[in-house]
């Protein structure tokens, strides 16, 4: 991934994906792999998606026409996203490591 060198993130629904977008700072598109067009088996990642586009960090797309538009929104800055702030960037490394050493 070239996440470093991006000004946008377009994205599939998946956490790790999205997580590692958010904590690089980046403007980030979210869009769910659907059941409908055989990406899935079944449509978890358009809950994740609505999710994600609650909390105003992420733009999210559901429908491909609009893909265009959404890309050009963040250049364009008509959109505002709000800057993902995680205070524990090992929070899940930490959680591992405390049932591996129980």
């Amino acid at each position: 991934m070239r996440i470093e060198t991006a000004d946008i993130i377009i994205t599939h629904a998946a956490s790790g994906t999205v997580m590692k977008a958010l904590n690089a700072g980046k403007k980030t598109i979210v869009v769910p792999r659907r059941v409908e067009f055989g990406e899935h088996v079944h449509d978890h990642q358009v809950q994740a998606a609505r999710a994600y586009g609650e909390t105003g960090c992420v733009l999210t797309v559901f429908d491909m026409e609009e893909l265009g538009a959404a890309i050009q929104a963040l250049q364009n800055n008509t959109i505002a996203l709000k800057r993902w702030v995680n205070p524990d960037p090992e929070s899940v490394v930490k959680l591992i490591d405390s049932f591996i050493t129980k």
